[in-house]
């Protein structure tokens, strides 16, 4: 089977995520969450066709990347928003970055959980 010229393909963004709760989240419950979230508020035919994945091998700390179709990036950016609780934990749920690189995703979190490292040294 050929493969589909790059210009034929579904163009796709990752959202770099974090987020804030009094205890860490599971690697599941997070997926479960954000799965949930994007189907009550666009529906299951959409959640579909904007391809979300939560990439497992990303999530870490309650931080992690999420990818998508970059026409349904509103759509999912505003259905993530909408997660308040995980199993009766109270949450914030933050879009750190959106980018179309994988590596760029992964680097803003890194970067960002050096910066809270470092701004709790200096006691900020």
């Amino acid at each position: 089977m050929k493969k589909l010229l790059p210009s034929l393909r579904e163009k796709k963004r990752y959202i770099a995520f974090e987020i804030e709760s009094e205890s860490r989240l599971d690697r599941e419950e997070i997926i479960n969450a954000v799965d949930s979230s994007c189907k009550s508020f666009i529906g299951d035919f959409y959640s579909g066709k904007a391809g979300i994945m939560v990439l497992d091998e990303t999530i870490s700390n309650n931080k992690g990347v999420l990818k998508v179709g970059n026409k349904y990036l509103d759509l999912v950016k505003s259905g993530l928003m909408m997660i308040r609780k995980v199993n009766g934990k109270n949450i914030l749920f933050k879009n750190v970055k959106v980018s179309g690189s994988l590596g760029k995703s992964k680097n803003k979190i890194n970067q960002t959980s050096q910066e809270n490292r470092a701004s709790k040294i200096r006691g900020g």
